[in-house]
């Protein structure tokens, strides 16, 4: 499996991994078990941001598809096709 981004959750002890094979996958940082696997990219993901203390996450794809996911259901609430070609940079401002 290829990573291509991690960040690690300001409120919490878990981290999100960006992956070639499509998938958001959340990891307890203390133990380093998968608490769960978000999918909904139809490509490899490149990037992941913590947002709004935790509860959602934001994510791009190498097809320049951005999704908003929300934690605590594990689903995409979001998604839009913003670009043409990969999304290799991502910031939010949280206010």
């Amino acid at each position: 499996m290829v990573i291509w981004d991690i960040s690690f959750s300001p409120f919490e002890r878990v981290l999100a991994s960006a992956s070639a094979d499509k998938t958001i996958k959340i990891w307890n940082v203390g133990n380093g078990q998968c608490l769960n696997t978000l999918e909904g990219h139809n490509f490899p993901v490149l990037r992941v941001l913590w947002f709004n203390q935790g509860l959602q996450l934001a994510s791009t794809g190498s097809e320049g598809s951005l999704h908003i996911w929300n934690i605590k259901k594990g689903v995409s609430i979001t998604s839009y096709s913003v670009h043409e070609e990969k999304i290799w940079a991502l910031d939010i401002k949280d206010d």
